[in-house]
């Protein structure tokens, strides 16, 4: 049985016609009514994407298996601090909206109960500040200089007695926000910033909202069916012929272009 086409929802005649706008407007309809959404852009890319989930319940934890062709499409997020309380979720693309395709909203077959509340969305007037999700976890403690140095220590030695060959640390910084912040303003200036990133703007019910770039590739399938991953932190490309600069007190572990 063939599966079942999107539906394609046109936006009204008296919306309007800039594409950025239309984006806010969505992620704003999704704020409103609680439901989760995630907005990104892919490197090198010009056109931000959009997803809106029907419900917090319709994510789930975990992810598809890898690779699977009839995996459903979606986003998936990694909180900072993985745990049962606070787990990894898939948020499955129930709307979808591209830049590319600014004319159209498409809305998943299972989700065609949202097709009255989303024409509704699409003709409201777009408020002027944005409600982002808000997590119910505390937030971390700070890291302090002396507990960031044990740590780095401790990587440094766990290299050195073979217990691991790759350590990447990190820390927690606590830093207020400047009055009138707005994500959403501050994923375009990202994208304008990193043009090679994978920037994502990502806002759950009681987890959160999320807004980072990165410049790592987590998993890329050629069209020849090759599959590749991609990690730079810490790591040094293995160049024939040249020796490679091992840092002072530790090892790198060393990545082949291959």
């Amino acid at each position: 049985m063939q599966a079942a086409e999107p539906r394609l929802l046109p936006w009204p005649a008296a919306a309007s016609p800039d594409a950025t706008a239309r984006l806010r407007h969505l992620a704003a309809g999704a704020l409103r009514t609680g439901r989760p959404l995630a907005i990104w852009r892919e490197p090198a890319s010009e056109h931000p994407r959009l997803l809106v989930s029907r419900s917090l319940e319709a994510a789930y934890t975990g992810l598809p298996p890898a690779l699977d062709t009839q995996a459903p499409v979606g986003f998936a997020f990694f909180p900072f601090r993985d745990s049962d309380h606070n787990p990894a979720l898939f948020l499955p693309a129930d709307v979808q909206f591209d830049l590319a395709r600014p004319e159209v909203v498409r809305v998943a077959p299972a989700a065609r109960e949202l097709v009255p509340n989303l024409t509704a969305w699409l003709s409201l007037p777009t408020p002027p500040e944005l409600a982002w999700h808000y997590s119910a976890q505390p937030a971390p403690p700070a890291t302090t200089e002396t507990d960031y140095t044990q740590l780095v220590r401790t990587g440094v030695q766990a290299i050195e007695d073979k217990a691991v060959v790759k350590v990447v640390t990190s820390r927690v910084a606590h830093r207020p926000l400047p009055a009138g912040f707005d994500p959403l303003a501050a994923f375009g200036q990202l994208s304008r910033q990193y043009p090679r990133a994978f920037v994502s703007l990502v806002s759950v019910p009681g987890v959160g909202t999320w807004l980072g770039a990165s410049p790592e590739v987590l998993a890329e399938v050629t069209a020849d069916g090759h599959f590749h991953t991609m990690a730079l932190a810490g790591t040094q490309p293995l160049v024939p012929g040249r020796a490679p600069r091992m840092p002072s007190g530790g090892r790198r572990r060393l990545r082949n272009k291959h």
